[in-house]
């Protein structure tokens, strides 16, 4: 729980120094990781992609730069 708490303590930092984050999760369980990489997506308002190993070449595109979702 403290490394989530300390690591949007520093999303929020960066943030406030104009940097916009790219996250990209590749994870056989979603449900893990994308609640925590959404949230500092939205935090940063920057680009979360999201996909499975054994689908590479395919993902979930979050980008709250231009505020769109799509599958790629």
């Amino acid at each position: 729980m403290r490394a989530a708490q300390e690591t949007l303590k520093e999303v929020e930092r960066i943030t406030r120094k104009g940097i916009t984050n790219q996250h990209l999760s590749c994870s056989t369980t979603r449900r893990v990781c994308a609640p925590s990489s959404i949230k500092m997506t939205q935090i940063n308002r920057g680009r979360a992609l999201f996909t499975r190993p054994d689908h590479l070449g395919e993902y979930m595109l979050v980008d709250y730069l231009s505020k769109k979702r799509k599958r790629v």
